[in-house]
């Protein structure tokens, strides 16, 4: 197999929100599918107390337009890759504190696997690295117009999403808008629902133990991924793994207070 060539971006490419404390030690924290950076809006102040944040926003996700670039993918290998760009451009050699959520765990567990020395700790929050093979929903996302997602993308549709990822407290009118203004983009959706085609053709990610502190964190009540997933990855990865009551798919959203509290505690008595 050929090896994939190095793409070169600048740092203007990438959209992030950097917050927090700028003397801690860098934090990067990667949003779900079909979120953005404003999905670790509930716990950011109290992450930030401690750490230098980095939300980041995937391709063709939140303010991102790298994924109008040729070599920007909806497949996970290619966001895997422009997630290592990122690191590249962005932090340099400084070493990260590495947290995803869903797709976005996946991209970091990808990161600290491919560069374990910069990588202070991964946290692995609700882990999308063996989503159950959905070739009727596959199919149905290739064909779907991006037009008609696009429609969607308004107060109706999202109260019907949002039962699924949270059990919490419901977005108000502002945070709302916030989140479904970039899924009106056709183009931004087209790139949007290929990549959930791959997400769900049932190809898993390979994991191998990692020389790095491992958090795995879910919600009791997950309705997108197996609560087993949680296991089976802290036995795979030699992590501590944390289940917290009454959450669901998005632990960050759902219980934020008990989501910043199991981070900070492990970060105490780990190290990581």
């Amino acid at each position: 197999m050929s090896a994939v060539p190095k793409s070169t971006f600048e740092a203007s490419e990438f959209r992030w929100v950097e917050s927090g404390n700028p003397a801690g030690p860098a934090m990067v924290l990667v949003h779900g599918y079909m979120a953005h950076s404003m999905a670790y809006r509930r716990v950011a102040d109290a992450l930030g107390a401690q750490h230098r944040l980095l939300i980041v926003d995937l391709p063709a996700h939140g303010r991102d337009e790298s994924y109008r670039r040729a070599d920007v993918q909806p497949t996970i290998e290619s966001l895997a890759r422009w997630m290592g760009q990122f690191r590249d451009v962005v932090l340099g050699d400084e070493p990260a504190h590495w947290l995803g959520h869903s797709l976005g765990a996946n991209l970091a567990y990808r990161v600290a696997s491919a560069d374990p020395k910069h990588c202070l700790s991964l946290t692995m929050v609700s882990a999308g690295v063996r989503v159950p093979a959905q070739p009727l929903v596959a199919r149905a996302l290739k064909r779907l117009p991006a037009g008609l997602a696009t429609l969607g993308a308004n107060r109706l549709g999202l109260a019907l999403y949002q039962p699924l990822n949270w059990r919490g407290t419901a977005m108000t009118r502002a945070e709302e808008e916030e989140y479904l203004a970039p899924l009106r983009s056709k183009r931004r959706m087209e790139f949007i629902l290929q990549l959930g085609a791959r997400i769900v053709d049932g190809r898993h990610t390979d994991i191998e133990p990692l020389d790095v502190p491992t958090l795995v964190i879910w919600g009791e009540h997950d309705h997108i991924l197996p609560l087993e997933d949680a296991w089976w990855l802290g036995e795979r990865l030699s992590a501590d793994v944390h289940v917290i009551e009454g959450s669901g798919h998005a632990p960050m959203e759902d219980t934020p207070t008990e989501f910043v509290r199991i981070i900070a505690d492990w970060q105490a008595r780990t190290g990581g």
